[in-house]
């Protein structure tokens, strides 16, 4: 099955400055166990999607925020 990029730049940039957001207060001990186990999910979901350019949740509502590629 081919993933179909569907993550831009930009969205890349935005998902990478979450994943540090959601880290930082895991790693230094600021959470209680459950909330640091679903952000450290939710931060390892980030960083595939980022990874891949790819978002299941883009291509269920059928968006992609990355523009077409122009062939000269």
């Amino acid at each position: 099955m081919l993933l179909k990029k569907n993550v831009s730049f930009v969205d890349q940039i935005i998902r990478s400055i979450l994943i540090v957001d959601l880290l930082v207060p895991c790693l230094l001990d600021l959470l209680p166990s459950i909330v640091a186990y679903f952000f450290i999910g939710l931060s390892l979901v980030l960083v595939v999607s980022c990874i891949t350019r790819y978002c299941w949740v883009y291509d269920l509502l059928k968006i992609s925020t990355r523009q077409q590629e122009i062939n000269f």
